[in-house]
């Protein structure tokens, strides 16, 4: 019997490598492994529907599935294992010394929307008890000097020469 051909595409995960290079193979299926960094993923994925199997956003995939509009079935398969507390950045001279300083605080993130900018809004209210809201700025140039200009930075674990990483253990 031939095997069913799928293209799937990931992240160079050090949990998915025997899949790429092929040296563990899924029973009945040949799988074309197409290593690629996951904002590309999930916008070709978003967009064109371009792989038979891939990772995916989980705060896209709820957002498709909150409008009615996701043509994909989700299943609990979490290759990208990253602390996101370690994601956020302040400013050194802001006098945040911890998460509790957020409160009534602006907090820049690359865009709203974006899972770990999820995780961190999360985070930040249910074990710091920081609200947050509409964001202030997103990744264009305005939005980042905005973001420049106030007391935070979030997600993708970009830093500036001010900033530091803020220590988030549990309270």
């Amino acid at each position: 019997m031939e095997k069913l051909f799928l293209t799937v595409a990931c992240g160079n995960y050090d949990r998915t490598f025997a899949l790429q290079t092929g040296s563990v193979q899924a029973e009945g299926i040949r799988i074309n492994y197409v290593p690629l960094e996951a904002e590309e993923i999930f916008w070709r994925m978003g967009h064109h529907q371009e792989f038979d199997v891939s990772e995916m956003s989980l705060s896209n995939h709820v957002t498709m599935i909150s409008r009615g509009n996701s043509p994909f079935v989700a299943i609990p398969v979490f290759p990208s294992r990253f602390f996101r507390h370690s994601c956020v950045f302040i400013n050194t001279d802001s006098g945040i010394k911890s998460p509790a300083d957020f409160k009534g605080k602006k907090i820049g993130a690359p865009e709203y929307s974006i899972t770990a900018a999820v995780w961190i809004r999360g985070f930040l209210n249910d074990d710091y008890g920081v609200k947050t809201s509409a964001p202030i700025c997103n990744g264009s140039p305005a939005g980042k000097k905005k973001a420049e200009e106030k007391s935070v930075s979030s997600s993708h674990c970009r830093r500036r020469s001010n900033s530091s990483r803020l220590p988030t253990t549990r309270p």
